[in-house]
């Protein structure tokens, strides 16, 4: 069944590339993040259980130790998204997309072409956009934000499930 096709222009800001760096961090490293934890609450456990004098400095140390690098690691990772929005804005901005049952057509500044659907390795839907991955951690940002009308959001995920079922199957 051949549909519309999905016209966006996206003008990327700031925002949306921050939403999506720290949405892809969690969703990567979130069992890292409980299993870390998981570790530090076992060894206070154990600290506390043969406690030896040391007392709540040691506990306040051991807290920091478990939460304090994922803290520093995750707000180094989004001030690193910020940075590299500031230096690419000038060739991010704007971007055509229409997308087809088929595939997508992108047109920027920098380069233009047209990506088949079996080119994207995986999707991924966060509440403020749609993220299309290709080979090697590149990926398009889709941001609802952009979309005229509200079914073209509903449009484009169905056509993404569409897609992705279609290619598990095979």
């Amino acid at each position: 069944m051949m549909r519309q096709p999905i016209r966006l222009e996206v003008k990327l800001e700031a925002k949306d590339v921050v939403r999506a760096s720290r949405e892809l961090l969690i969703r990567r490293t979130g069992a890292l993040f409980v299993a870390w934890c998981a570790i530090s609450g076992v060894g206070l456990y154990l600290f506390l259980a043969g406690n030896s004098g040391f007392g709540w400095p040691i506990v306040l140390a051991i807290l920091a130790g478990a939460f304090g690098p994922p803290a520093i690691l995750f707000e180094l990772a989004i001030w690193n998204a910020r940075r590299r929005f500031k230096q690419a804005a000038h060739e991010l901005r704007p971007i055509h997309y229409c997308l087809h049952d088929d595939g997508m057509d992108v047109s920027s500044v920098k380069r233009s072409g047209w990506i088949p659907w079996e080119a994207f390795q995986d999707s991924v839907e966060i509440p403020s956009s749609f993220l299309l991955f290709l080979e090697k951690g590149e990926y398009y940002l889709l941001p609802k934000r952009c979309f005229e009308r509200p079914n073209e959001v509903d449009a484009l995920r169905d056509l993404i499930q569409t897609e992705f079922a279609h290619r598990s199957k095979s």
